[in-house]
């Protein structure tokens, strides 16, 4: 009886261990010392690819509000709805002159991020670069290619490493405008990435391949009243991230299975600026407001051995301040600075400049 009373007991201890396994090894392989440094992959490349693809579609408002012709942002000229559209260009030239129709740009971006969240806590920046081109090909139609460079530079604290990225991309993208006041843009993209990822202090390293489709879809108002320049923008955006399997070096080393990333995010935009007249062009500051849905994000997991879920919201904003001149007929440069807010232990604030030159 004793012997049977003796093994109950070992049983009941063993079973209450064992029930407790697979929740620390969820805990240990997902977060946390253990945990390779890419499970914060789904998030950084949310942010990653959510920046160059905000930064782009900034660009094609940029091109297509100088192709529209309103009297500002990289030299406008008359409105669509005018029979000397075809004639006057952005740069305001004159019946029987040669309107300036292709533009080349180049954009720099960084965004300092950081997640306070302990067991998933990291810090660090994202570089994101992109050059385009685009041509006006009649009243009604303009398209171009960007070409993009990101890379996030990430420590990972959580597990005393690092998750870092050079990815580059490929990104036609075309608008088609109504008249002055309303259009709407596209872009599909391509890009191959690569991680590199430690943890440990480095003693564990990991290397990542695998590649991300991409595009994004926005209808865009904009409207002048006086020296006001109002514009607004509802738009989607979704793209799908492979990661291929890999085998992490260094004792103690894990086998990471592939993984794929889906992300779809709701937008809704408004842009105020005020337009000044200057000696050498025009200036207008501005400010913006984004409110963005994440319809479809990957699971986030849990933070410690206790199943604390890991913030994972949904809904968040992003406020902007900035400015855009006009220099002379053929040159702009635009400058702003962001903040993504609502989003819970994460912080994101970002600046960009980008310069545009019509030939």
């Amino acid at each position: 009886m004793k012997n049977l009373i003796g093994t109950l007991k070992k049983t009941a201890v063993l079973s209450l261990v064992l029930g407790f396994l697979p929740l620390s090894a969820q805990a240990a392989t997902t977060y946390g010392p253990e945990a390779s440094a890419s499970v914060v992959a789904p998030q950084i490349v949310q942010q990653a690819s959510s920046q160059s693809t905000s930064l782009l579609a900034g660009r094609i408002s940029q091109a297509v509000s100088s192709a529209v012709g309103s009297g500002f942002g990289g030299g406008f000229g008359g409105g669509l709805g005018s029979p000397q559209t075809a004639i006057i260009g952005g740069d305001g030239k004159a019946a029987g002159d040669s309107a300036k129709d292709t533009a080349m740009w180049l954009n720099i971006g960084n965004s300092w991020i950081e997640n306070d969240q302990s067991g998933v806590d990291y810090s660090g920046q994202i570089l994101t670069g992109l050059i385009g081109v685009d041509h006006q090909f009649n009243d009604q139609f303009l398209a171009g290619v960007a070409f993009g460079y990101e890379n996030p530079d990430i420590d990972t604290k959580f597990n005393n490493g690092t998750f870092e990225g050079n990815n580059f991309t490929v990104s036609p993208y075309a608008s088609y405008i109504f008249n002055k006041n309303f259009y709407v843009n596209g872009n599909v993209g391509y890009a191959v990435v690569d991680y590199d990822t430690s943890r440990n202090d480095g003693a564990i390293t990991g290397d990542i391949s695998g590649d991300r489709f991409f595009g994004d879809l926005s209808a865009n108002s904009r409207f002048e009243l006086g020296g006001w320049d109002l514009r607004s923008t509802f738009g989607y955006m979704y793209l799908v991230e492979t990661q291929d399997a890999y085998t992490e070096s260094g004792a103690g080393g894990n086998r990471i299975e592939e993984e794929k990333i889906h992300f779809g995010q709701w937008r809704l935009s408004g842009q105020a600026g005020y337009e000044f007249e200057t000696q050498w062009g025009s200036i207008m500051p501005f400010g913006s407001v984004q409110l963005e849905y994440d319809s479809i994000k990957p699971d986030a997991g849990v933070a410690d051995q206790f199943g604390t879920p890991v913030a994972n919201d949904k809904f968040g904003a992003t406020f902007g301040l900035g400015a855009q001149a006009n220099i002379g007929d053929d040159l702009s440069l635009t400058v702003e600075g962001t903040t993504a807010q609502f989003r819970e232990h994460l912080d994101v604030y970002s600046l960009t400049g980008t310069l545009r030159f019509k030939f």
